[in-house]
């Protein structure tokens, strides 16, 4: 069997899986012949761009240093790097309870899954969140790993499998604000994809 490529995890404004091709055309010369051993992406995003250069290159280039400004981003990979086990079960949980809800119809402005999603995103918009992101100057994003970010990452999840056209938007407040979409049977989980991408991370610096 064919071992699994990672995909990104989550659909993200702005993706490059239809470009990669494109990219691969404008790669310079010493990363095709293995000169080139280092790779920085300051702004990992889905991440399609870095799950392609270890899936080509990775015999090659030694060291990856990932990072993007978005701190969910950034929790989620930390986590599905060190925690996955975790996060599986977590959005197992969450799975199990919105699927077996009747699915969303269109023009429908309530129902059982629209309510369970505007609950899991109160919870995600909570202000408790705060003391987990920020130091104590309410601005520094705190890097330091907490338990907390399994929980968060899961949601964040949810979120992006279950809104509108899987967009990431916040308010002026920070505060994510998209409405539930309309799937019949979203993959909330996607266990498969996530130990790919466990396995893409391995070992790489993610900061």
């Amino acid at each position: 069997m064919m071992p699994s490529i990672a995909k990104p995890v989550l659909k993200w404004a702005g993706g490059k899986r239809q470009l990669l091709n494109v990219i691969d055309q404008h790669l310079p010369a010493e990363v095709m012949d293995g000169k080139i051993t280092r790779y920085h992406e300051p702004m990992m995003g889905g991440g399609a761009v870095f799950f392609h250069m270890v899936e080509k290159y990775g015999a090659t280039i030694e060291e990856y240093y990932i990072s993007d400004y978005n701190w969910d981003l950034f929790v989620m990979y930390r986590v599905i790097q060190s925690k996955l086990p975790g996060l599986i079960l977590e959005l197992r949980k969450l799975a199990d309870e919105y699927h077996p809800l009747p699915p969303t119809q269109k023009g429908d402005k309530d129902g059982a899954r629209i309510r369970m999603f505007k609950r899991i995103r109160d919870e995600y918009n909570e202000d408790k969140w705060n003391r987990t992101m920020y130091q104590k100057d309410g601005l520094t994003f705190r890097t330091e790993f907490s338990k907390e970010w399994v929980r968060r990452s899961a949601l964040t999840i949810f979120l992006n499998r279950n809104c509108f056209n899987g967009l990431y938007r916040v308010n002026k407040n920070g505060k994510f604000n998209v409405p539930h979409g309309r799937y019949s049977k979203p993959e909330i989980v996607g266990e498969k994809n996530l130990k790919a991408v466990n396995k893409a991370l391995r070992g790489y610096i993610f900061q």
